[in-house]
């Protein structure tokens, strides 16, 4: 198994909540401890051509062609308020759900058939209990679980 994560610090030190310098790192330790390849990218995944770049840099690190799971990492904060700033929602959405669009495109065009791989996109539970002050951040969650629903049934 080869899990891909990417983190952004510049990102996550906006966050209100705590977010350790070595956090990443921190995470894929027990992964790489129970023999499985694993590796963080810090990437911008909110610039035009970051989903493109961790794709390649992923295949790269692995040598591999389009046979690995990826796991991302990412989060936009978009707190609610009376005026719901469009340059917040427009930046989650970019990040958050372009960003999984992209990467899933990016291997289904280098899938071909009798290739054996998986696409794991992971989400914050959004759609088990309510995020009243994370509305742009709630919805772009539930826009991966939904296209990663019918993604599986057109390319299976």
């Amino acid at each position: 198994m080869y899990v891909c994560m990417a983190y952004y610090r510049p990102c996550d030190q906006t966050m209100p909540w705590s977010v350790e310098d070595m956090e990443s790192e921190d995470l894929l330790a027990p992964l790489c401890a129970s023999g499985v390849s694993a590796d963080g990218f810090e990437i911008d995944l909110g610039q035009a051509d970051g989903p493109r770049r961790l794709f390649r840099l992923a295949r790269e690190m692995f040598l591999v062609e389009s046979r690995f799971s990826s796991i991302m990492q990412r989060i936009r904060h978009g707190r609610i308020s009376r005026e719901w700033p469009q340059k917040t929602w427009i930046s989650t959405i970019g990040v958050d759900l372009r960003t999984v669009i992209l990467l899933c495109q990016e291997f289904v065009k280098g899938y071909t058939r009798g290739d054996v791989g998986r696409i794991i996109n992971l989400t914050s539970g959004q759609g088990l209990s309510p995020m009243p002050n994370e509305l742009a951040y709630a919805a772009t969650k539930g826009g991966v679980e939904a296209f990663t629903l019918s993604l599986s049934a057109a390319v299976a």
